[in-house]
């Protein structure tokens, strides 16, 4: 009989025709073959024989004798055989998440802005990070603020403002570049397309490395410039009151470079600015550049500085 009443839930299963309890009681089963801790006396057959009857015997509520028949050990292993092939198979084939020395994608979250956008965002141990234009960061939810607290910065510009903690460093991983504070607030700028990479300092003291170099520890005030092409560290001061001005907005440039003129353009208006010739590519560039003066006043504006031409082919503007 309970036999009859095994075959007929397994049938219901597998036809997806199984009530929410059926279905529940047969998971639970399936279950059992996997995870239960086997005692060393146990066989095999007697371990399939007790999770049938345990099954059964939470169908009817009664207490199940257990039984040698052969006809139902037989039955009852070829299934529990075909079930653990199943189970073995796919325990092969699919990536398990507590698999030692890798994490699964889902175990990441990332955060991203676009041209003109500025977004903040608050870390799970309070810590906030706003991003500048075209800025991606990823954060492993698994193990931050455990042994440490990680922050990708996979491409941009992102000001960080760490809660202190003592047992955990706060890291910020950017292109090769590693930045660790402990609490402090502190600028990355680290965008794929531009040839630096910088570290700004606005309170405390943060260390910085490329690798196995060390290129030193800052402190307020204080900046790591970061030449990519030529693997080169330069310790500088900035100016503290408008190194951030683009949080709001604005941005304030003095004697810039045309790469870091054209990166703001970039950023704030999706046009790529390029140098015409090498005179261009060198000139400096001190002006302020607000995300709410129209473009083509700001190339007027560019022009003017070095009585410069300019052509707009599209999106680029070339400058000559």
């Amino acid at each position: 009989m309970k036999q009859r009443i095994f075959r007929t839930l397994m049938h219901r299963y597998r036809a997806d025709e199984a009530t929410a309890r059926e279905r529940q009681l047969v998971e639970r089963w399936y279950a059992s073959l996997d995870s239960e801790q086997i005692a060393d006396q146990d066989t095999l057959p007697i371990r399939q024989e007790k999770n049938l009857n345990l099954l059964l015997q939470t169908i009817d509520n009664r207490p199940v004798r257990l039984r040698s028949n052969r006809r139902i050990y037989q039955m009852v292993a070829g299934l529990a055989a075909a079930i653990l092939l199943c189970l073995t198979a796919l325990y092969w084939v699919a990536p398990s998440p507590r698999t030692v020395g890798s994490v699964p994608e889902e175990a990441y979250q990332s955060f991203q802005t676009g041209v003109g956008e500025r977004k903040r965002i608050t870390l799970p141990d309070g810590s906030t990070v706003t991003l500048n234009s075209r800025t991606q960061i990823r954060i492993d939810l698994h193990r931050y603020n455990k042994a440490n607290r990680t922050v990708q910065l996979l491409d941009g510009e992102a000001y960080f403002d760490v809660e202190k903690d003592s047992a955990r460093a706060f890291v910020v991983q950017s292109d090769g570049l590693e930045t660790s504070v402990l609490g402090t607030t502190f600028t990355v700028q680290s965008y794929l397309d531009h040839p630096e990479q910088k570290v700004s300092v606005f309170t405390g003291r943060v260390q910085v490395t490329k690798a196995d170099r060390m290129l030193g520890v800052i402190q307020k005030g204080e900046q790591i410039r970061f030449e990519k092409k030529g693997a080169n560290a330069k310790t500088e001061t900035f100016d503290l009151n408008n190194r951030n001005a683009w949080i709001a907005g604005k941005v304030f440039l003095k004697q810039a470079a045309f790469s870091e003129l054209a990166l703001v353009l970039r950023n704030n208006y999706g046009v790529e600015l390029r140098a015409g010739n090498s005179k261009v590519e060198h000139q400096y560039y001190t002006l302020p550049i607000h995300r709410q003066i129209a473009l083509d006043n700001v190339l007027q504006t560019i022009a003017k500085i070095h009585d410069n031409q300019l052509r707009r082919e599209g999106n680029v503007v070339i400058v000559f």
